[in-house]
């Protein structure tokens, strides 16, 4: 809605991939000093998942938006493999221990990083605007 009409995508996705840094990082950092309670894990998730929430509808719109006339295959590919990547995401943290909230930081962090390079990486003339 709104903030569509004021800014490009390419800004929405940076700016909100960059609120995920101090969330994850701040969630990881409390749980490396044995630091824990309720709003040590609280606090951070939920600005990580503003920040995913304005971040993934806004990546799909820029990720779909090169193939209008192909709205429904590009889209179910991209839902294969979101489905894949979420599947392999809670395979591995299926596998390990959580005793702390050290593991849940260490993932949303690896997610942040490949966010990051993946808004970083993608060429200027692969990016779109609307």
């Amino acid at each position: 809605g709104q903030m569509a009409r004021r800014f490009t995508l390419e800004r929405i996705i940076a700016s909100s991939a960059v609120v995920l840094v101090p969330a994850s990082v701040a969630m990881l950092a409390a749980g490396l000093l044995d630091y824990l309670n309720v709003w040590v894990i609280l606090i951070p998730a939920t600005v990580y998942f503003l920040g995913a929430g304005l971040l993934y509808p806004t990546a799909t719109t820029a990720a779909l938006a090169p193939f209008p006339r192909h709205a429904g295959v590009a889209g179910a590919a991209l839902g294969g493999m979101q489905n894949l990547g979420g599947g392999l995401v809670t395979l591995v943290a299926a596998c390990m221990p959580m005793s702390s909230q050290v593991p849940v930081a260490s993932i949303l962090c690896a997610s942040t990083l490949l966010v990051l390079m993946t808004v970083r990486l993608v060429p200027a003339r692969c990016r779109v605007t609307i």
